[in-house]
């Protein structure tokens, strides 16, 4: 079953970025199954790539990644994408990040480690979807 957003005939796109290629990949067959189609980028520097070549209506982004942190992926996403929900994922969670991450427009901050449940439900309210 792929997954539509109510307003669209092409399935809904994910960006997920995470320099922890195992959750990387994890999180990739997790929603490609679930029916959305999904890019994965090891970095901020490559996800920022893949949202100028092409529009996504979700992005999930680590926050300690190499060659650009979250929240400069963030701030750059937003500047691009200003109404594209971002998740902010995190395995340090603490007061002054998650403030930084809501200042900067993030959509919701999550600690790892994920819930998958959890995370599925929260990306679907996030995009409104229906199933077809």
């Amino acid at each position: 079953m792929v997954i539509h957003s109510i307003n669209q005939t092409s399935p809904v796109r994910l960006l997920i970025a995470d320099n922890d290629t195992v959750l990387l990949k994890t999180l990739g067959r997790l929603f490609s199954k679930e029916g959305y189609e999904v890019v994965l980028s090891e970095d901020g520097k490559q996800a920022l790539q893949h949202a100028r070549i092409q529009p996504f209506d979700l992005a999930l982004i680590d926050l300690n990644m190499p060659e650009r942190n979250g929240i400069a992926t963030l701030k750059e996403l937003k500047q691009h994408a200003p109404k594209m929900p971002v998740i902010i994922l995190t395995g340090v969670g603490n007061w002054d990040t998650h403030s930084e991450a809501i200042e900067h427009h993030a959509d919701h901050f999550l600690t790892k480690p994920l819930r998958r449940d959890q995370l599925l439900s929260l990306v679907k309210d996030m995009l409104s979807i229906q199933s077809p």
